[in-house]
């Protein structure tokens, strides 16, 4: 095979998790080895049932592709569904296209456009694609005429729970969505006089369930029931140093920030510090420009007419403007790596357009409707024609399809460039270390940090599967 370049965090730590996974399951104390390694996702435990057999160290290549199959899937399936002549809601046809039509066209560029840097393990792309469908599912119910019947209403807020959750266990960092998801299900149920224990659990059981599960994987791995977040700790004899966990805390605060090694220097600096450089570093970017900007600049435009027209025709829409920019923000406050929440800008757009369209139509009903029947796959075609013209010509994808065929003719061949180092056991034995000089393990024999530390032991060197601990003056 030929040597094949993959995204840096994804040869640093996503491939080793997947490893540990794979051959020891959960590992006690393993945030003690490098604290990105008690990272916890759900999508890199998916990863790692995937990594096996015909797909053994292949996730990287097989995950990206999966997760945008199944996206596009399941919005071409609203997609075409709302042109069904059995879907007589006029309203749910609007949403449908308007809607759906730019969120496949963005993603369809994003994933190309960005295949370039290699297969990875990035788990930030599924919450995204996970908020879009959590929103068309929410829309699907508001537009709904049974919304008020208790079958009709307990089911698709079982559906929404549970695309929450997988959002919030494939990065933690997406709890907003849980949150507002949870709200949402409770003032419905409230309003419609449902809200009782036995509908409570029907569908709030799977993300009870998925949260309880997340906090006792980051036990296991770190000690601290909310890694990263510093704030609870429980004394386990693997319990990671505090110093450690403070170092993944502020690393993920402030490199999204200010990537690079000076990335600390936000801590003691103004917003302008950091905000900046971070704008010139991301509109020197066309994906950026074409997912993020210019989709933020049409929506803030979009939404301003929306709440205009909501405000004079009495139109319930404005909840769902506040909904997408909370997300948004929340983004940027917690962390603004572009990579970490691009498709929420296209949502940000691709409700604001949709919803306009809504409106227009409560303008004129009879004749809206007559016209929209009578010619709506020409103005899907004439729709979707257009932006796929435009996405074609900013993201050159005729060399992106060259690239992806080429990704396929060729095999991961890992690097043996590595240093070996021995760590104490805990009953007076040794086992090897493997340090990458690169600082990236990939798929190197276990164990393996880029960053070697004498404070770090192992419980037992005849079985990795017990877990690492640190031994020093504080913890």
């Amino acid at each position: 095979g030929l040597p094949f370049p993959m995204s840096g965090d994804t040869t640093g730590y996503h491939m080793e998790i997947v490893s540990w996974l794979n051959n020891f399951s959960l590992v006690p104390g393993l945030a003690n080895l490098h604290f990105r390694l008690g990272s916890y996702s759900g999508y890199l435990d998916f990863s790692a049932v995937i990594d096996n057999y015909i797909w053994d160290n292949k996730s990287p290549f097989v995950m990206p592709g999966l997760f945008f199959f199944g996206f596009c899937m399941y919005f071409i399936w609203e997609f075409f569904l709302s042109l069904s002549k059995k879907n007589k809601g006029i309203k749910t046809k609007i949403w449908n296209i308007f809607y759906a039509t730019p969120l496949l066209l963005a993603s369809s560029y994003y994933y190309f456009g960005t295949f370039n840097s290699g297969p990875n393990l990035y788990y930030d792309i599924l919450p995204m694609f996970l908020f879009a469908i959590i929103l068309n599912e929410i829309m699907k119910l508001f537009f709904s005429k049974h919304k008020n019947n208790e079958i009709f209403l307990l089911n698709p807020l079982f559906v929404i729970s549970a695309f929450s959750i997988i959002a919030y266990l494939s990065k933690q960092s997406n709890a907003l969505v849980l949150l507002l998801v949870s709200l949402f299900s409770v003032y419905l149920l409230f309003k419609n006089s449902l809200l009782n224990i036995k509908n409570f659990f029907r569908i709030f059981l799977i993300p009870i369930l998925g949260f309880l599960g997340s906090i006792v994987s980051n036990l296991i791995t770190s000690g601290y029931p909310l890694f990263p977040l510093p704030f609870i700790k429980v004394n386990f004899p693997w319990t990671a140093s505090i110093d450690s966990i403070n170092q993944a805390y502020v690393s993920i605060k402030y490199w999204a920030k200010l990537p690079g090694e000076n990335y600390m220097s936000v801590a003691n600096n103004s917003f302008l510090y950091w905000f900046i450089p971070w704008i010139k570093r991301n509109m020197a970017d066309p994906l950026f420009i074409n997912l993020a900007f210019i989709p933020l600049v049409c929506g803030l435009l979009i939404w301003l007419i929306n709440i205009f027209f909501c405000i004079r025709k009495k139109q319930k829409y404005y909840w769902l403007f506040i909904l997408v920019t909370l997300n948004l923000i929340y983004w940027f406050l917690m962390a603004p790596d572009i990579r970490f929440g691009i498709m929420f800008f296209v949502v940000f757009f691709s409700t604001g357009f949709a919803v306009l369209l809504l409106l227009i139509y409560t303008y004129n009903e009879i004749a809206f409707k007559k016209i929209f029947n009578k010619y709506n796959l020409t103005v899907v075609f004439l729709f979707t024609g257009l932006i796929s013209i435009w996405l074609f010509r900013v993201s050159k994808l005729d060399k992106k399809f060259i690239e992806i065929k080429n990704y396929y003719n060729v095999n991961f061949v890992d690097s043996n460039e590595f240093y070996e180092k021995e760590m104490k056991t805990k009953n007076g034995g040794s086992i090897t270390v493997y340090i990458p000089k690169d600082n990236e393990c990939r798929s190197f024999p276990l164990p393996c940090t880029p960053y070697y530390s004498k404070n770090i032991k192992a419980f037992n060197g005849n079985n990795l599967g017990t877990g690492f601990y640190y031994e020093g003056d504080e913890k």
